[in-house]
């Protein structure tokens, strides 16, 4: 390939960012800013096409100053994210969010006891609290992620930004450690280059990038870890070795739960890999159980009783796919049993499992329907009011039989949790692009795709942020997550009927 098609690809590639950047200065329509990402996608899906993957590296392919970057890809990443840091968030506002959780602890006060708009909080009002959304939650961000706020909190919204990059640079490090050395620099160069990484890490200061990071880690350490046959002579060497390893899962696994919960996706993965070293994965399930004591009590000291997290678990849905055709179902089920009144569930009497959960403190009506509206009359229920906890439990059991069934089908640890992974994303009731943070450097060590097409793919989220500027009317098109979902069911078909391929093709030996 030529140098000036090298040329030509980064040009369109670096003119796609300067786009972005030119709409988030000028505060323009946030759907442009999301194009601009998603085109990003195109050139950068040439350069993995096209990159050049050979003992010797990238240089023999690549024109000597694309060479010299993609040689030394944690600085290519730091160079791409300085300049992203600089220019203000436009697609989303959790970063002023992470400013408020960080100095309120900045301050000595507890980040779990009030929701932002508490009168106890009222002294430290800033700028960024009125641009908190939901201020009336409290937060439903875990210990370690609140700790890294407020180590940065005398930065303000570059603080969180300098957060995410970090993520970027350790994912960078250690994703290449995972693939063979002829894969390594085109791995840490797809990850430092990657438009979902830069745009929801430095741009938009999201902690999943570096909760991704330190999953990266510590999956890396958990490869290290050997097999030991029971009976086999047990040296003093090897077993300090692998508990050292073990430590540094443990403890990156624990920073990833505390950061954002995805490191207990690493419990199964553990179980499941070729050490099955059971302390460990129960170290890492009862360290994420304590981390979570403090998040499931957050606005324990406010009127409203619930924290942020069971306000998310319960409330929150939108570009949801496999979730919200679950829900539909559900709903239509209901009224076939108990038909309807006024156009509600006719529960008249009430069924015996909402007598059960009524007992238990739990009102489906008063969690689902927003904290400033009232409840519907005790009889009667609108459908989707009933179905929505039903599919929640129901894409809850369907999860853990997913991560029960890892231990059954053996699979790398790379390769079985981005299964999870993307089980867990395509029955999310919430999907939001930076939750791929993940997903993308693991398709890159298991060799996929699919997960890439989802992440260029998934910014459709974004379509209802500019009549939500215009006149704070949040109004989501049925039919561009129904798209995006189908699409990324497509790429999967696509994936697997490749796998399966390449499987069945004899090989060399066997001719």
């Amino acid at each position: 390939m030529s140098h000036r098609a090298w040329w030509s690809t980064a040009l369109v590639y670096l003119g796609c960012w300067v786009g972005v950047g030119y709409g988030a200065v000028l505060q323009g329509r946030p759907s442009t800013m999301a194009l601009g990402v998603a085109l990003a996608f195109v050139p950068y899906a040439w350069f993995l096409h096209r990159f050049p993957v050979a003992e010797s590296g990238p240089s023999g392919g690549l024109p000597p100053l694309l060479g010299r970057w993609a040689r030394r890809p944690a600085r290519l990443a730091c160079a791409l994210g300085v300049v992203l840091l600089t220019l203000p968030p436009l697609l989303s506002d959790d970063l002023y969010r992470y400013v408020w959780d960080g100095r309120v602890l900045a301050a000595g006060l507890d980040p779990y006891a009030h929701a932002p708009e508490a009168a106890a909080l009222a002294p430290l009002r800033d700028a960024c609290f009125w641009l908190i959304n939901h201020a009336e939650l409290p937060t439903i961000y875990p210990p370690v992620a609140v700790l890294a706020f407020a180590c940065v909190a005398w930065l303000g919204p570059l603080g969180p930004k300098l957060l995410a990059l970090l993520g970027l640079v350790l994912l960078v490090r250690a994703a290449p450690t995972l693939v063979p050395p002829a894969q390594r620099e085109r791995v840490a160069f797809a990850v430092a280059t990657n438009p979902l990484l830069l745009a929801e890490g430095p741009l938009h200061g999201h902690v999943d990038v570096l909760a991704a990071g330190c999953v990266v880690i510590a999956l890396s350490s958990l490869g290290e870890l050997a097999e030991r046959p029971r009976g086999a002579p047990q040296r003093r060497h090897l077993l300090e070795l692998d508990r050292r390893r073990a430590l540094r899962v443990w403890l990156f696994a624990s920073l990833a739960t505390g950061l954002k919960l995805v490191g207990l996706l690493l419990v199964p993965v553990i179980l499941a890999s070729r050490a099955r070293n059971v302390r460990l994965a129960l170290a890492v399930a009862a360290t994420g159980a304590l981390l979570l004591v403090p998040v499931a009590h957050a606005g324990h000291a406010d009127r409203d009783g619930h924290s942020g997290l069971s306000h998310y678990a319960r409330r929150w849905q939108g570009n949801d796919g496999l979730y919200g055709a679950l829900e539909t179902a559900i709903a239509g089920r209901l009224v076939e049993h108990y038909g309807l009144r006024w156009g509600k569930l006719d529960l008249d009497p009430p069924p015996s499992a909402l007598v059960v959960l009524e007992r238990l403190g739990v009102d489906v009506r008063e969690g689902l329907v927003g904290p400033k509206k009232e409840p519907p009359p005790r009889e009667l229920l609108e459908p989707r009011v009933l179905a929505r906890p039903l599919a929640r439990a129901t894409v809850a059991l369907l999860g853990l039989i997913l991560a029960l069934s890892s231990l059954t089908f053996r699979a790398p640890p790379a390769l079985a949790l981005r299964r999870l992974v993307l089980a867990a994303l395509l029955l999310a009731p919430q999907l939001h692009p930076w939750y791929l943070a993940l997903l993308v450097p693991l398709e890159f060590v298991t060799m996929r795709a699919a997960g890439l097409g989802f992440a260029a793919a998934a910014y459709v989220a974004y379509a209802p942020h500019d009549a939500w500027l215009e006149g704070r009317v949040w109004h989501v098109d049925p039919a561009a997550p129904a798209a995006l979902h189908v699409y990324v069911w497509a790429l999967i078909v696509v994936e697997l009927v490749q796998h399966v391929r390449v499987r069945r093709r004899p090989r060399l030996h066997e001719r």
